[in-house]
């Protein structure tokens, strides 16, 4: 008399095959929470980098002429450059879906000694700003209720009427021209 074995079947069982699926879902949600953290580090790196190189140019000219870029003809002379990806445009929402970052603020001409300030929001929504030569983290709490009429004067450390008016570098949703 010949006897069948009993075989077992081959292949995985469900429970095996959503283990294996919940275990890879794990690894995927870890691995893209790590990324983003990277990637808002690298980003708000490169916002203060251009913060810096920004301020740099800009105090070359100070140091050269005595004065600080007073409208955006002058200051669109000067060759600044922004790493656009890193940016947020949500700095202050100007309604109607406009959005708004990168602001330069300064003293008036007449005011002594010259100075100038430039915040900016990253991806992370972090906001930096820098001024007096150092870049620093900004409270985005200064913005709630403010505009640059309040915030340059501010930052700057001087009386409304010693500043000039803020310039957006990022202004209704659009970089400007001459900021490559």
């Amino acid at each position: 008399m010949i006897r069948v074995g009993h075989k077992s079947p081959s292949g995985f069982t469900i429970v095996e095959l959503l283990i294996v699926i919940v275990v890879i879902g794990i690894l995927a949600a870890i691995t893209i929470v790590a990324y983003n953290g990277v990637q808002n580090k690298a980003n708000d790196t490169a916002v203060k980098a251009d913060l810096k190189n920004m301020g740099m140019l800009i105090n070359v000219g100070l140091a050269y002429d005595g004065v600080v870029p007073q409208n955006e003809t002058q200051l669109s002379t000067i060759g600044l450059k922004a790493s656009k990806r890193s940016y947020g445009g949500h700095l202050v929402d100007g309604g109607s879906g406009f959005k708004y970052n990168a602001l330069y603020c300064s003293t008036t001409a007449s005011y002594q000694p010259a100075n100038f300030a430039i915040i900016s929001s990253s991806t992370s929504t972090n906001v930096y700003s820098y001024v007096n030569g150092s870049v620093s983290t900004f409270p985005t709490a200064s913005w709630v209720g403010s505009g640059w009429g309040t915030i340059c004067p501010a930052i700057l450390g001087v009386a409304a009427g010693n500043s000039n008016a803020g310039i957006w570098m990022y202004e209704n949703s659009i970089w400007k021209i001459w900021l490559p």
